[in-house]
């Protein structure tokens, strides 16, 4: 597996990846916290700095980024300050932004967040403050995203569906999204939203969930692997072709059959942000599928690269580089880096921003 993960991470072609799903503006206030308020038995934040980061769907299209996929971006976003902030972040990280459309009777869903730390030590996040947009997009602008994604279906590999329960993925833009995608031979894999009605993604390449949403849907709890496997299995019966249900330590567990599938175990490692590990499996997933892997390199690869998500703070794209010495490290440095030329790191052109590197969900 480590050879063709590696060939995965040095092939020179950029996978085409078309994210559609809520795009949202993360906002990051970090400082230090010295004293109590005299007010109230509360900790005082002493603002230091701000970081403006794309969030939800526009998470998924920066991680990609990151890995060298050339991405377009659908969604909906309000006309207001945010819009106006995510599409300059959009635009720093080359990402087009052709199919993220504006509505006057929306705003821009922002998350907030508050991270204070004392003494030098690492921030903590103290507070999530949500500004969000939930209603169900109108008909006419379903109407005008489906209309941009069968645009560019002549000239992408796959499609990603980000569905943070925001409003962009319900009601029937799911199934008729799946249908013109597979009309024209391209797969689709979602992340759905806890709350989603999973019949809507039948037909889906493959559904990717976490622990919790998977015991609730499929009506088991998960307390092991196999439970995960099990519940992996089950999914199915939603019509998907396969199944990923990522289990935290435990790995991920993916299914194709009701009789079938594996658990891809993970390294133990110390974690620090859970923060973007879902964003980075459907990255990581939609990045192989489109670059011609298999599923189970597909997996594989998502699994690396969630372990080394959850050592950072919030949601931070990974380059390849970091990726190979991942597989350099978990095979003992017997992977071959890649040669001068291929396969950008960390520090490079298709790297974010610092302003623009991470978003949570």
């Amino acid at each position: 597996m480590s050879a063709q993960l590696v060939e995965l991470l040095t092939q020179p072609r950029r996978p085409r990846v078309l994210v559609l799903g809520d795009v949202m503006l993360d906002r990051y206030l970090w400082g230090d916290v010295d004293r109590i308020s005299p007010e109230a038995p509360v900790p005082v934040l002493r603002i230091a700095r701000q970081e403006y980061r794309p969030g939800g769907a526009g998470s998924v299209a920066a991680m990609l980024r990151g890995l060298e996929a050339d991405v377009v971006l659908a969604g909906v976003t309000g006309e207001d300050e945010e819009a106006r902030i995510v599409r300059r972040l959009l635009k720093d990280l080359r990402i087009n932004a052709a199919g993220l459309l504006k509505a006057a009777d929306r705003v821009t869903t922002l998350r907030e967040r508050f991270l204070g730390q004392t003494h030098g030590r690492h921030p903590q996040l103290m507070l999530r403050v949500d500004r969000e947009e939930t209603r169900p997009i109108d008909a006419a602008s379903a109407n005008r995203l489906l209309e941009s994604v069968w645009r560019h279906l002549d000239r992408i590999d796959l499609v990603l569906l980000s569905d943070d329960g925001k409003g962009v993925c319900a009601g029937g833009l799911v199934p008729q999204l799946v249908a013109i995608a597979r009309a024209a031979g391209v797969r689709v894999v979602a992340d759905p939203s806890r709350l989603a009605d999973y019949h809507g993604y039948a037909g889906c390449g493959c559904i990717t969930v976490n622990r919790i949403e998977a015991g609730l849907t499929a009506g088991l709890r998960i307390a092991t692997p196999e439970d995960g496997l099990e519940a992996a299995r089950r999914l199915l019966a939603f019509g998907v072709e396969s199944a990923a249900v990522t289990l935290d330590g435990d790995g991920i567990a993916w299914a194709d059959r009701p009789d079938g599938g594996r658990v891809f175990p993970a390294r133990t490692r110390e974690v620090y942000d859970v923060t973007g590990a879902g964003e980075m499996v459907l990255a990581a997933v939609g990045y192989c599928l489109a670059a011609g892997a298999d599923w189970p390199a597909a997996i594989e690869m998502a699994n690396l690269a969630a372990g080394l998500e959850v050592e950072r703070q919030g949601a931070v794209p990974l380059g390849r580089s970091e990726l190979l010495a991942e597989l350099a490290r978990t095979r003992g440095g017997q992977t071959a880096l890649p040669p001068p030329g291929r396969g950008m790191g960390r520090g490079q052109q298709c790297n974010p921003p610092p302003n623009a590197s991470r978003s949570t969900r």
